[in-house]
Protein backbone atom coordinates (compact mmCIF):
# COMPACT_ATOMS: atom_id res chain seq x y z
CA UNK A 1 0.00 0.00 0.00
CA UNK A 2 1.24 3.50 -0.32
CA UNK A 3 1.17 6.03 2.24
CA UNK A 4 1.54 5.79 5.91
CA UNK A 5 0.79 2.62 7.89
CA UNK A 6 0.32 2.25 12.01
CA UNK A 7 -0.08 -0.23 14.43
CA UNK A 8 -1.19 0.39 17.94
CA UNK A 9 -1.10 -1.62 21.39
CA UNK A 10 -1.75 -1.72 24.80
CA UNK A 11 1.50 -0.74 26.37
CA UNK A 12 2.47 -2.64 30.10
CA UNK A 13 0.76 0.56 31.69
CA UNK A 14 -2.50 0.31 29.66
CA UNK A 15 -1.74 3.24 27.62
CA UNK A 16 -2.25 3.48 23.72
CA UNK A 17 1.05 3.43 22.07
CA UNK A 18 0.92 4.24 18.35
CA UNK A 19 4.07 3.90 16.14
CA UNK A 20 4.95 3.79 12.07
CA UNK A 21 4.97 0.33 10.43
CA UNK A 22 5.94 -0.69 7.28
CA UNK A 23 3.90 -4.17 7.97
CA UNK A 24 1.23 -5.52 9.76
CA UNK A 25 -1.03 -8.99 10.00
CA UNK A 26 -4.46 -8.10 10.09
CA UNK A 27 -7.16 -10.46 11.67
CA UNK A 28 -10.11 -10.65 9.15
CA UNK A 29 -12.89 -12.67 10.83
CA UNK A 30 -15.62 -13.36 7.92
CA UNK A 31 -18.61 -15.93 8.34
CA UNK A 32 -20.04 -16.49 4.76
CA UNK A 33 -21.81 -19.71 3.93
CA UNK A 34 -19.45 -20.02 0.59
CA UNK A 35 -16.22 -20.61 2.54
CA UNK A 36 -15.30 -23.18 5.50
CA UNK A 37 -13.02 -20.41 7.26
CA UNK A 38 -14.35 -17.70 8.85
CA UNK A 39 -10.57 -16.78 10.44
CA UNK A 40 -8.09 -15.13 7.53
CA UNK A 41 -4.70 -13.12 8.69
CA UNK A 42 -4.24 -10.71 6.07
CA UNK A 43 -0.63 -9.03 5.20
CA UNK A 44 -0.80 -5.43 4.93
CA UNK A 45 2.30 -3.89 3.54
CA UNK A 46 3.89 -0.53 2.65
CA UNK A 47 5.78 0.21 -0.90
CA UNK A 48 8.72 0.88 1.32
CA UNK A 49 8.08 -2.09 3.42
CA UNK A 50 7.90 -4.84 0.47
CA UNK A 51 11.07 -5.60 0.01
CA UNK A 52 11.84 -6.55 3.46
CA UNK A 53 8.47 -8.09 3.15
CA UNK A 54 9.12 -10.55 0.03
CA UNK A 55 13.07 -10.92 1.72
CA UNK A 56 11.72 -12.09 4.79
CA UNK A 57 8.95 -14.51 3.09
CA UNK A 58 11.58 -16.08 1.21
CA UNK A 59 14.03 -16.57 3.77
CA UNK A 60 11.06 -18.73 5.85
CA UNK A 61 10.36 -20.53 2.93
CA UNK A 62 14.20 -21.65 2.42
CA UNK A 63 13.93 -22.30 6.51
CA UNK A 64 10.76 -25.03 6.11
CA UNK A 65 12.01 -26.18 2.58
CA UNK A 66 15.63 -27.01 4.82
CA UNK A 67 13.12 -28.54 7.83
CA UNK A 68 11.14 -30.99 5.59
CA UNK A 69 14.28 -31.80 3.57
CA UNK A 70 16.67 -33.17 6.72
CA UNK A 71 13.29 -34.21 8.12
CA UNK A 72 12.68 -36.60 5.11
CA UNK A 73 17.16 -37.89 5.33
CA UNK A 74 16.20 -38.45 9.22
CA UNK A 75 13.45 -40.81 8.59
CA UNK A 76 14.57 -42.45 5.57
Amino acid sequence: MSGKLFEAYLNSDNEIEINPSNHIVYNLNYASPSYNRKSYLVDIVTVEGLEEYINSHERWLQYMNNKIRNSVTQEG
